[in-house]
């Protein structure tokens, strides 16, 4: 009697999808109820950028997060979604990735500039200050690095559409049909205008 092995579980790729934008909208949704306006100072300018850097900051990081799990080869995503659409999506949460960390740091830099009442280069100097922040904006730089070398590695290696090769002509042999039926090498049979030897 031959054992029957259940078959291995796989998830759709709606339902991959529906799991990152569920994730996305638990992380939106824990940054709502910390930065929910209790007063009126939360609604100024200075207060409202470092919420919108926080957001950015929380979803990038859960992009971060996404990438990783997406390129981990989980057996029952890889088998549902398919490599080729994993490398894809792999790509795309890069690029949302990237976008949302430069917005972290536009804002982040606008909230200190609006609250502080200096310019944006006079926020960067005092931000240059702090360790971590110098590490945040190195960390950003090699992503940055990484996803262009990324990206000129793709199109190095993208497939050209190219001319088909010319098909090879052949000479048929002496005394055989053409390619049209008529015969080659003087024959005439393949020429109906062409004589014969004469055999008179």
């Amino acid at each position: 009697m031959t054992a029957t092995w259940p078959a291995p579980l796989r998830l759709a790729p709606h339902t991959v999808r529906l799991g990152i934008g569920a994730g996305g909208l638990l992380v939106t949704g824990l940054w709502a109820l910390s930065a929910r306006p209790d007063d009126v100072a939360a609604l100024l300018p200075g207060t409202l950028f470092a919420s919108a850097a926080r957001l950015t900051g929380l979803l990038a990081a859960y992009g971060v997060v996404v990438m990783l799990v997406l390129m981990t080869r989980i057996p029952a995503v890889e088998h549902g979604v398919g490599a080729d659409r994993l490398a894809r999506w792999h790509a795309w949460a890069g690029r949302y990735v990237l976008t949302l960390c430069g917005a972290h740091a536009v804002l982040a830099l606008l909230a200190y500039a609006t609250e502080h009442d200096v310019s944006l280069v006079a926020a960067g100097r005092e931000f240059a200050r702090h360790p971590a922040l110098l590490a945040a904006a190195a960390g950003l730089v090699l992503l940055l690095f990484g996803a262009s070398a990324a990206l000129a590695t793709a199109l190095t290696l993208a497939p050209t559409a190219s001319a088909p090769a010319p098909v090879e002509e052949r000479d048929a042999p002496s005394g055989t049909n053409g390619p049209h039926g008529g015969a080659v090498d003087g024959d005439p049979a393949g020429d109906p205008g062409a004589a014969g030897p004469d055999r008179t």
